[in-house]
């Protein structure tokens, strides 16, 4: 490892964590989070607005009578009305309550799933870069050690000239791609604490987080994505029956007045005539809602049905390539070591050492590509599972 890139991480490494310490860090500091956790405090203040009774009104007056030739005498009224609603409706309303805290539920559980899925694809990009760089170390070792070879063979006279520049070439190649590696490293660990809004330099450990002999899995499709879908759809058809009837309330009245010459109690009941007002565009338009929420809840369902069952058959695929992948390098790794020590006696050419060393790197570079889309499937698999992640 080079001295400047030494400095850079000493200069970050304030303190280290493992990644699942650094991910509880990341939850507890976003922003976004905490703001659906409001958010949920809103729609249940707004179920107890939309299901509270409206307050009694009281009324009130005196009343001055003057008869003709005769002297002035007072009066009073005492009026007291209270607004109930019909049969039925109240329990609409709960549930249009209900359902207003289930979405708010359904929206934190989505928000934090997509926060920590994103959370941890940026954190296996950035272990992809540190592995890479691994990867250009190991080729810069083989590389030193043919610069090694073939400046023996040159001294002694049994090598060429330009066979040493060219592996001297191939050794500078591997020396520049590892600084343009660290430059990614770099890169990819700030653009992770800038999305985690984690301000502090932490050395976070470089391991993938699911390595590549992964079980068959099976299909249980819970994704947040459905849950939301699901509960704007329970909620829009709430909404509708709280507007399926003509006639939401009534009023009962009570007054007492008190005349010169009598006393007179009334009791009675006010209630709306449905001649214009009927609810019925209301209602009607909130079906249409609801249904055209139903509808994209079970698009999202398929499209996401289908594409879980993609990832689950290509990772499959992928540990058979994985496989395929380990055998190859076994052999690679044989016949470098064969060729290495042909050309020390002269017995094979610089150019099958290269070109072997070459493809053991291309085998190796296959291998962790291979790993890292493990990673990302998976990650996108328990997103879509609906697991607790």
């Amino acid at each position: 490892m080079s001295r400047v890139f030494v400095v850079i991480l000493t200069a970050i490494s304030l303190f280290g964590a493992d990644y699942m310490e650094f991910e509880k860090m990341a939850i507890q500091n976003s922003p976004q989070i905490a703001s659906i956790k409001l958010q949920s405090k809103v729609y249940k203040l707004e179920g107890e607005i939309f299901t509270r009774y409206k307050n009694p009104e009281m009324e009130a007056e005196i009343s001055s009578f003057s008869p003709d030739n005769a002297s002035r005498e007072n009066g009073w009224r005492l009026g007291l009305s209270q607004s109930f609603r019909v049969f039925g409706l109240q329990e609409d309303l709960n549930e249009y309550a209900k359902s207003l805290e289930l979405l708010a539920r359904s929206e934190y559980e989505k928000s934090r799933s997509s926060f920590v899925a994103a959370l941890r694809r940026g954190y296996t990009h950035y272990v992809m870069a540190i592995h890479t760089k691994e990867l250009i170390e190991e080729e810069i070792a083989i590389s030193r050690r043919l610069v090694s070879i073939a400046k023996e063979r040159y001294e002694n006279g049994g090598g060429t000239k330009a066979a040493l520049m060219q592996s001297t070439l191939e050794l500078q190649k591997a020396e520049n791609r590892l600084l343009e590696a660290q430059r990614a490293i770099t890169k990819r660990y700030y653009n992770l604490l800038a999305f985690a809004g984690v301000s502090e330099h932490i050395k976070i450990e470089g391991s993938f987080l699911y390595d590549i002999k992964c079980q068959k899995e099976k299909i249980e499709l819970e994704s947040p994505d459905i849950k939301l879908a699901k509960s704007k759809k329970r909620l829009l058809a709430a909404k509708a029956e709280t507007h399926s009837r003509r006639v939401k309330s009534y009023t009962l009245l009570a007054e007492v007045e008190n005349e010169p010459d009598q006393s007179i109690g009334r009791i009675g009941m006010a209630l709306d005539l449905p001649l214009f007002n009927r609810s019925n565009q209301e209602y009607r338009l909130a079906k249409i809602r609801a249904k055209q929420a139903a509808l994209k809840a079970k698009k999202v369902e398929t499209a996401q049905r289908l594409r879980l069952e993609s990832l689950t058959l290509e990772l499959e695929i992928l540990k058979k390539r994985y496989a395929v992948l380990k055998e190859q390098e076994l052999k690679e790794q044989e016949l470098l070591a064969l060729f290495e020590e042909g050309y020390k006696m002269a017995q094979s050419s610089l150019l099958d050492l290269l070109r072997t060393k070459n493809g053991l790197i291309e085998t190796e570079r296959k291998l962790l590509q291979t790993i890292y889309l493990t990673n990302l499937y998976k990650i996108e698999i328990e997103y879509l599972k609906g697991h607790k992640i």
